[in-house]
């Protein structure tokens, strides 16, 4: 059976303020000791970087978020379940790939909506690196994609999805015209606005 895969690029913006480039915080994580200290907990999640390595260049690795917490069950083709026992330090383990290229800044990650986002990636590397400012990472579209908005005469249902409402208020200085609608994610405690 034939599997798809998604991929999405980025370009890395690192914080002027950032003692180390991306690619370095990835080698110090990926020289650090295999253990606990390489968990973060990200909206009350566990993220770590499982493993990296350099290959001509590139650094490419895998993330890995370890669900707590949540009842997992194994099922066999015949529909019996039973639940999985796991030890109070035990999660179930959900893997995101990734592979930088620093000559080019580019950053491309798996997609998988299940395991470590690219924003979680870039939260996890910026508290690994001990960054007091976020690593942003701009979207790097296809012309097909851009030529296709261009081409949009009417727009039916326009979603906005931010970072969730905790981190709303940040969004009030950097577009004040949002205001309302941001007003609107903090009263109902929803990250998601449909428009």
């Amino acid at each position: 059976m034939a599997r798809t895969i998604k991929i999405d690029f980025y370009r890395v913006e690192m914080p002027e303020s950032a003692p180390a480039q991306f690619h370095e915080i990835i080698e110090q994580v990926a020289d650090s000791a295999n253990d606990g200290n390489r968990t973060v907990s990200i909206d009350k999640c566990p993220v770590r970087m499982q493993q990296a390595e350099k290959t001509d260049g590139c650094w490419h690795g895998d993330m890995v978020r370890i669900r707590m917490n949540e009842g997992a069950i194994l099922t066999k083709l015949s529909g019996e379940t039973h639940p999985i026992d796991l030890d109070d330090d035990e999660g179930i383990g959900e893997q995101t790939a990734f592979l930088y290229q620093p000559t080019m800044n580019i950053l491309v990650v798996q997609r998988n909506r299940f395991a470590v986002s690219a924003s979680k990636l870039a939260r996890y590397f910026e508290s690994m690196g001990g960054l007091d400012e976020p690593i942003v990472l701009d979207p790097i579209y296809t012309q097909d994609a851009i030529q296709r908005l261009a081409r949009l005469t009417t727009i039916r249902k326009f979603t906005i999805r931010l970072a969730g409402p905790t981190n709303a208020t940040a969004f009030k200085r950097q577009a004040p015209h949002f205001g309302g609608m941001i007003d609107l994610i903090e009263a109902f405690q929803s990250p998601r606005i449909v428009v």
